[in-house]
């Protein structure tokens, strides 16, 4: 690979970052505002940490608390693969044994021909 591919790959990936930056500066820039308003917010009004910590104090303990936070992410990532498994299980096959619109019409096709003696009953279901 020549050094003018490598700088046109650099700069292919530095146009590709600009445009990506372009396109989302704005709502990036409000996001960080939003966090500076709630920061200040908490330190000039006085509100008690335990009220509405700030934003500070919120990084800095999930720094601290990071493998317990990840211990339970992980928990309950495996539960939500556990409760998808078990509706795929239950509901493909309650799927497959409901009454579709074909086969309630071979159903009622099945019951009108039948004699009118076991028209009401099992067997003709």
């Amino acid at each position: 690979m020549s050094v003018a591919a490598i700088d046109n790959a650099g700069a292919a990936r530095s146009a590709s970052l600009g445009a990506w930056l372009k396109r989302r500066a704005a709502p990036l820039i409000v996001f960080a505002l939003l966090f500076l308003l709630w920061e200040g917010a908490v330190h000039l009004t006085g509100i008690k940490e335990y009220l509405l910590p700030p934003p500070s104090k919120v990084w800095t303990e999930f720094l601290k608390r990071y493998p317990t936070v990840m211990d339970g992410a992980w928990v309950t990532t495996q539960e939500i693969i556990a409760g998808y498994l078990l509706a795929v299980v239950v509901s493909i096959p309650l799927a497959l044994t409901s009454p579709t619109p074909r086969r309630r019409a071979a159903r009622d096709a099945r019951r009108r021909d039948a004699p009118p003696a076991i028209r009401g009953s099992s067997v003709a279901r």
